[in-house]
């Protein structure tokens, strides 16, 4: 799969305009991990989208479980602390529509 790459912003203690970016449902999406990495993602659409994060842990050759949510119509969500021991140290996800997504670090 051929990820689109999206670029954190980083954060200051002076405060940071937002980056919005839109998700890539065809190809899905990636981003720079580290253990301060922020996703805030916002469904400006009308129908709910699932939002599925991959994981890269193997626990005795057992990979461990994706993390799928879903965000309603008009939902906005900020997710976080992904473990670079179970995401990686790049995080993918991917998601089944369009939605506004903002990364901070």
């Amino acid at each position: 799969m051929a990820y689109q790459r999206i670029s954190p912003t980083l954060t200051t203690a002076h405060g940071v305009e937002p980056v919005d970016g839109v998700t890539d449902p065809e190809n899905g999406n990636v981003v720079t991990n580290p253990t301060s990495l922020v996703l805030e993602l916002e469904n400006d659409g009308e129908d709910a989208v699932s939002v599925t994060f991959v994981t890269s842990l193997t626990v005795q050759g057992f990979a461990v479980e994706d993390l799928t949510v879903e965000l309603g119509p008009g939902d906005r969500r900020v997710y976080g602390h992904f473990s670079p021991d179970v995401f990686g140290p790049d995080l993918a996800f991917t998601a089944t529509g369009p939605l506004t997504v903002r990364a901070y670090r």
